[in-house]
Formats: structure tokens, sequence, C-alpha cells
């Protein structure tokens, strides 16, 4: 009997709409995810590090747990088999591609559109000096919504072709020619299975916002501590918290983490969500409200797991001062507070 798999599809929120009028702004989100996952690889793995709690952060920092991840236009299949360290690992790479852009978000350059910021361009003149010039760019955010499964799973190789000739993966080919051997295959990793099946389901089935969602195998399958940051939606289905993993380490205290990190995580977002509200459908604002909403949650579910009892009170102090009457905040993003 073959061991289960975990399985996570991620599929990048809002990228057709980019590609279709700014295909090198919409490419940019593909590069970041590759420039993530790389960095992610070359780290030095948690067992180097004595220090348990350090261990721990380092660990979910890290792509430890992948077995495969396998990209193909603006999604990615990633495999995997210890379904705790499979969650932590998925949703601090989702948190880290988000936070390539955040601060953009966060601190606008132009307070009317978030996703705007100057860059200088070079240019190279015909008596070799140059000059520069501005240019405005967009910066979309990079936020996936997502299905995690677990079950069977299958990584096998397939033939890929580019420009008319067998595809073979540079590593490989790398090893093939410092052997003298001519290059004559050319297969990549491809992935099947239920467990593909039932993930992909849950994505294109997964509503409004960049969720994670679960099947109930998944779940079944996590610690305690891991299930505490489940939450159940109001039509059943349920999903990870996954921007937990803003927080750089669960051991440091709450407070600093928030100044630090989560204050600017949620001013970013209620920004990009009041842009959507203006320029873009209600469908579009929508998937940004409930990103809002799934990162205060987030935050409540941290301050409940760490006994914080001060966490809603931040929280409330900090939608006021982003402009929300009391409790407005409430009934607009439906934030248990």
């Amino acid at each position: 009997m073959s061991i289960p798999k975990c399985v996570a599809y991620l599929d990048i929120l809002g990228f057709s709409s980019y590609i279709l009028k700014d295909t090198s702004g919409a490419l940019n989100l593909l590069d970041t995810a590759n420039q993530e996952i790389k960095t992610r690889l070359i780290d030095p793995a948690s067992s180097t590090y004595n220090e348990p709690s350090l261990q721990k952060m380092v660990k979910i920092h890290s792509a430890e747990s992948f077995e495969a991840y396998l990209p193909m236009s603006d999604s990615i299949f990633i495999i995997g088999q210890n379904p705790n360290d499979f969650v932590e690992q998925v949703s601090s790479f989702l948190c880290s591609c988000y936070c390539s852009t955040s601060h953009v978000y966060s601190h606008p350059e132009n307070e009317s559109n978030p996703i705007t910021v100057t860059m200088n361009q070079f240019k190279i003149d015909t008596d070799g000096g140059f000059t520069t010039s501005d240019v405005i760019a967009n910066w979309y955010p990079n936020i996936f919504r997502g299905g995690v499964s677990i079950g069977e799973a299958a990584i096998f190789s397939t033939l890929a072709i580019f420009r008319n000739q067998e595809l073979i993966p540079e590593r490989e080919r790398k090893s093939i020619e410092l052997l003298g051997e001519k290059v004559g295959t050319g297969f990549v990793s491809n992935v099947a299975g239920k467990a593909v099946v039932e993930a992909v389901g849950l994505e294109k089935n997964g509503g409004t916002g960049p969720k994670l969602f679960l099947t109930s195998e998944i779940i079944n399958a996590l610690d305690d501590e891991h299930k505490t940051f489940v939450k159940t939606d109001y039509d059943g289905k349920k999903h990870f918290l996954w921007p937990v993993y803003f927080i750089d380490s669960f051991d440091n205290d709450l407070l600093i983490e928030w100044n630090s990190t989560f204050n600017d995580i949620v001013k970013g977002s209620i920004n990009l969500y009041k842009y959507h509200v203006v320029n873009s459908n209600s469908h579009v604002a929508d998937h940004y409200k409930e990103f809002v909403k799934l990162i205060a949650d987030s935050f409540i579910a941290v301050s409940t797991f760490k006994k914080y009892t001060m966490g809603k009170k931040l929280l409330k102090e900090f939608f006021e001062q982003m402009g929300f009457p009391p409790k407005s905040y409430i009934t607009e993003f439906n934030i248990e507070l």
C-alpha cells in the first residue's frame, strides 16, 4: 500500500485579469513565487540549529516537507508527506509571496492606487552614456487560493518539448553532460491521483477570497495545535488560517509581532479593499474583503492560542484608526470582535 501524499493546489487570484492588461506585471507574480521557493531551498535546514524555537522558525520558513513543487502557468502543485509540516510550510510560502510587495500597499506611493510604484528606467544612449526616466509600474498582490488534500498521488515523469526539442530539467541535463553523454531524452515531473483531483476541486469550488481549503482527511491528520487554526465558513467549508505565519515566531511577544508585522499587513489589505471597492466590480472587491477578514481572523486565532487577551482590542482600535466607525467593521468584514 502506498504512503498517502499531501497535495496542495495553489492558483494566483486575479492572474487572468492582470495578464490581459499588463503582461509584465503579471509575469512578475510568477517570478516572485519562483524566487521565494528558490530561497527556501538555499537556506540551511532546521536541523543545523540547536535552539528548539529557532529550529521551528527555520523549519517553517523552509521547504523541507516538499517532495515536489510543480508550477504551471499561474498554478502550482506541491506534494509532501508530513501533514503538520506541510500545511505550515505551504502557509509560510503564501505569506512570503504576499510579503514580497506588501509594503507597497501598507505605505502606498499613491493612496488612490496602492498597487502602483514609480521606478527608474535606464536607457543607454548612442554615444555610450545613459539617461534615466520615471515609469509607473503595477505591483500586483501575490495572493493565492488553494486546496489541500491527502491520499493517493503519484509523481511520475512525462515527456516535454520546447522549441521542437525534447526538454530535460537543467540539473539533470548538466549531470548528463558532465558524464560526456548526449542529451537525448526530455522528461519533466508530473503528478496525478485522487488527492490531486480533490485539491483542485477545493480551489475551484472555494468561492471568494484567498483561502486555503482543506479536506476532512487532511484535517484529521493534523495535530491539535494545527487544528486550532482551522476555521469553518458559514457554508461548512473548512480552511486553514495561513496568515498566522506572517508571524516570525510563536515564541515572540504578540504585541511586538503586531507592531512589527501584522499592523502593516492588515493596513495593506484594507487599502487594497478600499481601492477595489471604488475601481473594480463587486466580485473583485469581495475577494479583498475576505482577505481582510482572513488576516484579522488569523490574528485573533493566534491571540487565543497564545492567551493574549488584548488581541481583539488591538484590532478594534486599528479599524477605527483606519476610518471605520465603531462596530461598522464587524458588519462590513464579518469579523468576530
